[in-house]
C-alpha cells in the first residue's frame, strides 16, 4: 500500500485500469478499510456498473454506487474519477451528509437514555440542525446564480471542522451541479499549514468533479503565509476583492 496520498483529507483512492487499489486517504481507509480491489468495497448490486463505466467517465461526471462500510452498512455515494497514466484518482461524496458527531452523539442517547425510536429521530433531526447550522455560519454555500456558489469564510476554523464543511460543499456542489465556486476569504482569520493543505486538498477534489474554484480577499498575512510554507492552491484564478471575482463570471 502506498503514502503519498494518505494524508488527503477526503475519502479518495487511487486505482490502476484493473481496478486494483494503489494507495487511499485515511479517511477512505477509516470509512471503507484496504481491499486488494476498490470493487471489494462496492456492493454487490453496484460493483457491474463501476467495472463497466469508472473507466468510460469525464471529468466531473458523477456515477452513482453503493459502498460498503467496515461495519458492512451500506453508503450511497456518488463517485468523481480523473485518470493519468493509467492510473484513477476517485474522490467519494456521500449523497446525504452524515457527519461523525451526529453519529457519536445519536450512540450515546441510545445507550444511555434508551429512548423510543420517535424520540431518537427528533433528537437526531435536532443535533444534525444545529450542527449544519454551526457549520453553515462559519461557511455557507450561496448560490448567486445557476452553476455558481458563493462561499464566504468565517473566522478561524479548526481542521476537523473545515473537513466537515468542504465535505458539505462538495455534496452542496453536486445537488446544485455547481461549475464555478468562488471561496472568498475577506472574513476569515488566520489559517496554519494544515488547514491549507485542506484549502489546497478541497481545491483539487472540486476539480476532480469539475468545479473551477475562484479564490478572493485573501489578506497580506494570508498571502504571506502560502508563500512562506510554499503552498500553491490548486490550479485557481486570485482576485484582490470578492467585487473583482463576481464580475469575472
Amino acid at each position: 500500500m502506498g503514502k503519498r496520498f494518505r494524508e488527503f483529507a477526503l475519502p479518495a483512492v487511487v486505482i490502476n485500469e484493473q481496478l486494483e487499489m494503489i494507495d487511499a486517504s485515511e479517511e477512505y481507509i477509516e470509512k471503507y478499510g484496504w481491499k486488494r480491489t476498490f470493487l471489494s468495497n462496492v456492493d454487490s448490486g453496484s460493483q457491474s456498473k463501476v467495472a463497466k463505466f469508472i473507466g468510460k467517465l469525464k471529468v466531473g461526471e458523477p456515477l452513482e454506487v453503493s459502498l460498503v462500510g467496515k461495519s458492512g452498512n451500506l453508503e450511497f455515494v456518488d463517485l468523481f474519477v480523473t485518470w493519468s497514466r493509467g492510473e484513477g484518482v476517485v474522490l467519494v461524496v456521500q449523497k446525504s451528509s452524515q457527519y461523525s458527531l451526529v453519529s457519536s452523539k445519536l450512540g450515546l442517547l441510545q445507550t444511555e437514555l434508551s429512548i423510543r425510536n420517535s424520540e431518537l429521530v427528533e433528537e437526531k433531526d435536532r443535533v444534525q440542525s444545529l450542527l449544519v447550522g454551526m457549520q453553515e455560519l462559519s461557511a455557507p454555500a450561496i448560490v448567486v446564480k445557476e452553476g455558481v456558489t458563493l462561499i464566504p469564510l468565517f473566522g478561524a476554523l479548526e481542521l476537523n471542522q473545515m473537513t466537515l464543511i468542504f465535505n458539505r460543499l462538495l455534496t452542496h456542489f453536486v445537488e446544485e451541479q455547481t461549475q464555478i465556486a468562488i471561496l472568498d476569504f475577506t472574513a476569515s482569520g488566520d489559517f496554519g499549514l494544515e488547514n491549507w493543505q485542506g484549502v489546497d486538498q478541497f481545491v483539487k477534489s472540486a476539480s476532480i468533479m469539475g468545479v473551477r474554484v475562484i479564490v478572493s480577499g485573501l489578506h497580506p498575512k494570508q498571502v504571506k503565509a502560502l508563500n512562506e510554507l510554499e503552498i500553491q492552491i490548486g490550479s485557481t484564478h486570485y482576485y484582490a476583492k470578492l467585487a473583482a471575482a463576481l464580475q469575472s463570471i
